[in-house]
């Protein structure tokens, strides 16, 4: 019997290659989001696509008893990039709201089906050492906080005999990304700057700050693990190893044959007033039980993301016919 698959945040990063993952594995994938349609290249491996906001619980509750999925898997969020500027009442009304309002109807209209949360590292006090399952929780800022709260309510699903695990997801990337985060802005400027299209250096913040950057394709894998183990459990998915973000310019520049100090500039006014300085998780527990490790090495991670920025702009000079 063909399972079925539901992913709110579809046409997100994550949900492109969660959604493609699953519909080549034969699942029926079903996507939700807050736009009218899916996106291209998201609707072609998906069996139906709904539009609804994950904050309005009637519209979750029909959609769930509607499509009475085997799985949910939950990847929608409300993210500023600029950390200190978020809306906290938006911030609760998706992060939060949005998890209990998938719980509550799962409760009662799904109850046998498996839920995936996308949690974060940032639940996790500051601090130089690596992050597993039992490392202090302290969120440090308002997106932070509003996943905790979520991640309990997860939690205390899961007590209450659903089957709900958090996915505690450290930063990851790939070239569906957008350039408003650091990785992508700095792939693009490489691009950029080898194609003869840029000459001003490009103004960062600061790189001295380190962080476990891993493959969205990867993660993927290990969501849908997690969704297949035997009991639901929460798992730290990170690869182990951090970068300080001066890594990330140094490596994306180098595929282009430049010099990163010549094309990077390092702003004061950049600078985000809250920040991380060591944030690297510890997968060992999934490793173990489930047999998940990270395949794609941050190196590799790189190299794609500048050659799929080259492709991009190569294509775009391209007369078309």
């Amino acid at each position: 019997m063909t399972k079925s698959a539901l992913i709110f945040g579809v046409n997100g990063q994550d949900g492109y290659y969660l959604g493609k993952l699953l519909a080549g594995r034969g699942y029926s994938v079903a996507g939700a989001g807050t736009s009218a349609q899916p996106n291209a290249d998201v609707a072609e491996f998906l069996a139906s696509y709904h539009k609804c906001d994950i904050a309005d619980a009637k519209a979750v509750a029909r959609l769930l008893e509607k499509s009475r999925p085997d799985e949910i898997y939950n990847l929608a969020f409300f993210l500023s990039v600029e950390w200190g500027e978020i809306d906290e009442a938006k911030a609760r009304a998706v992060n939060v709201g949005g998890v209990k309002n998938i719980i509550n109807a799962m409760k009662a209209h799904a109850r046998d089906a498996r839920l995936f949360q996308a949690s974060t590292g940032y639940i996790f006090k500051p601090s130089m050492e690596k992050k597993n399952e039992k490392s202090p929780i302290g969120p440090y800022n308002d997106y932070a906080k509003s996943k905790w709260d979520a991640h309990l309510e997860v939690q205390a699903a899961r007590k209450d005999g659903l089957f709900a695990a958090n996915g505690i997801l450290f930063t990851h990337e790939s070239p569906r990304h957008p350039p408003k985060f650091l990785m992508p802005k700095v792939a693009l400027a490489a691009a950029e700057f080898a194609a003869g299209i840029r000459r001003d250096p490009l103004p960062l913040g600061d790189l001295r700050p380190i962080r476990d950057i891993g493959f969205a394709g990867d993660y993927a894998e290990a969501m849908h693990l997690m969704m297949e183990a035997e009991t639901p459990q929460d798992y730290v998915i990170a690869t182990g190893i951090g970068h300080p973000m001066r890594d990330v310019c140094e490596q994306a520049f180098a595929e282009v044959g430049m010099d990163y100090r010549k094309c990077v500039t390092s702003e004061p006014e950049l600078v985000r007033r809250q920040e991380v300085d060591y944030l690297v998780g510890d997968p060992a527990k999934i490793k173990s039980e489930l047999g998940w490790s990270a395949r794609t090495s941050f190196e590799q991670l790189v190299k794609m993301m500048v050659q799929s920025c080259l492709e991009k702009l190569d294509s775009a000079r391209k007369p078309k016919k």
